[in-house]
């Protein structure tokens, strides 16, 4: 069999180049070019400028993907031990990264008319970091650069405007320097790669996220003491249903105190950037925080999940076990997502000291965040029943969390044009509401409906 084949094999024998080069490929080549085409000239410049930035964000996480693949290959044995072996996988690997950042996005303009200075280099940036992740796996986590870069032109910090020029390629020496760029960075990172071949030491890129061993600290004992009382709250109480539910979060137990502390830093945080950047600093931190929020319980649940052998030995039927489990992840989840509502809501008090409009108007757009919000964390919760389990379960939650959204995205477009154009019926702010907390919570019952249907007949190790 051919070497170069072989090395292709590696790749597309994984879900995830399959799962987020599809979402890559399916915005960039299909959302766009059709936004391009359908949106009316006074929205043009706001839809292609999102569906860009999504497609880079993409981008980036797919070559993020590929360097540690390729990573993954170069340091195990059969590098050091099977002739010509770095060759072919560093080829392979280069041509993967121009796929990713110089093709698609070179198609993407032929489909859109947009200029190739404005495609290519935005996405070059992609083909950068994945060679920093080839050299430094860990680099991945300056994807967190994207939604500062986006506070930081929102709130017109220094350098902004030239982020503006360059995102709109209106900077053509920049957008050059981008692609000069991205074009050495990948033989400059497989050259230090391959002269340090030696010293290489096994790496794995299964993201399989495991618990830290265990260190003592300062704060440890107190947080333990407050686990415990927690713990001790969750024991108490009659044999009602509340009761029922409330047992089965003990291992996921969390002290109010521990939440109150949360809600204190974020709006520390908050309270710093609005006094440094204005009222749009403050809720761009807010929305922020209360989005990170709602992750929170994946940790413990995810282990939780993954021991369910033991679980299903207690002295209860494998139908009420499921309702009762399942019942108690969403009362973990509602409890986090309440904190982020709150952490959300909190984040509008500014606007009441900055003469914005009556307070009527406040409340109404901190409950068209909230609703959303609410509706995000149902679809959340239906992603995560569904792919919890899995082994190397991160690729697929990001891949049907983001894939879900999209299509949610694409089908409130739908729901909506048919709505103003084809039935004829009134636009009002109130329906578009509707339509998003509608489809995104109904993504995420249909989730969780089908996994409880699969957790009742399923083997669990």
């Amino acid at each position: 069999m051919n070497k170069y084949w072989q090395v292709v094999r590696t790749y597309l024998g994984r879900w995830r180049f399959w799962i987020f080069g599809g979402l890559y490929a399916w915005v960039a080549l299909w959302v766009v070019p059709r936004y391009w085409a359908r949106t009316p000239e006074l929205q043009l410049r706001a839809a292609i400028a999102m569906g860009l930035l999504l497609s880079m964000i993409l981008a980036c996480v797919v070559g993020c993907l590929a360097a540690l693949h390729l990573r993954r290959l170069l340091s195990g044995p059969a590098a050091h031990a099977v002739p010509s072996f770095w060759g072919p996988h560093l080829l392979v690997g280069a041509v993967v990264s121009l796929a990713v950042w110089l093709a698609v996005p070179s198609a993407q303009a032929d489909m859109t008319g947009i200029s190739t200075l404005r495609t290519i280099p935005l996405h070059s940036l992609a083909g950068t970091l994945s060679a920093l992740v080839l050299l430094w796996p860990r680099a991945i986590l300056l994807l967190g650069l994207v939604p500062v870069s986006l506070v930081w032109v929102a709130t017109e910090r220094p350098g902004s405007a030239l982020l503006v020029r360059f995102f709109n390629g209106e900077e053509p020496i920049v957008s050059i320097a981008a692609i000069v760029l991205a074009v050495a960075a990948y033989p400059i990172a497989a050259l230090i790669l391959w002269r340090t071949r030696d010293r290489a030491a096994t790496f794995s890129d299964d993201l399989v996220i495991d618990r830290s061993h265990e260190v003592t600290s300062l704060w440890k004992q107190p947080l333990l003491q407050l686990r415990d009382a927690a713990i001790d709250w969750r024991l108490s109480g009659a044999n009602h249903f509340a009761w029922r539910l409330r047992r089965w979060l003990i291992p996921c137990a969390v002290s109010w105190i521990e939440i109150g502390l949360l809600v204190a830093l974020v709006m520390v945080v908050m309270t710093v950037t609005g006094l440094w950047s204005g009222v749009e600093g403050s809720l761009i931190v807010a929305t922020v925080g209360g989005i990170v929020v709602l992750f929170i319980p994946l940790s413990s649940w995810r282990f939780r999940c993954t021991a369910l052998a033991g679980e299903c030995t207690r002295p209860v039927a494998r139908r009420q076990f499921v309702r009762q489990f399942m019942s108690a992840m969403l009362w973990d989840f509602a409890a986090w997502t309440a904190v982020a509502a709150l952490v959300s809501a909190l984040g509008h008090l500014p606007m009441f000291w900055v003469g914005e409009p009556d307070a009527l108007s406040i409340l109404g757009v901190v409950g068209i965040h909230v609703a959303v919000l609410w509706s995000v964390s149902v679809l959340l919760y239906g992603t995560a029943l569904a792919t919890i389990r899995l082994r190397y379960w991160l690729p697929w939650f990001l891949g049907l969390f983001i894939g879900s959204i999209l299509g949610g995205v694409y089908l409130i477009a739908q729901l909506v044009y048919w709505w103003s154009e084809v039935f004829k019926f009134p636009e009002h702010p109130s329906m578009g509401i509707g339509i998003v907390v509608t489809v995104f919570s109904g993504i995420g019952l249909l989730l969780g409906s089908l996994t409880y249907r699969r957790w009742l007949t399923m083997e669990i190790p």
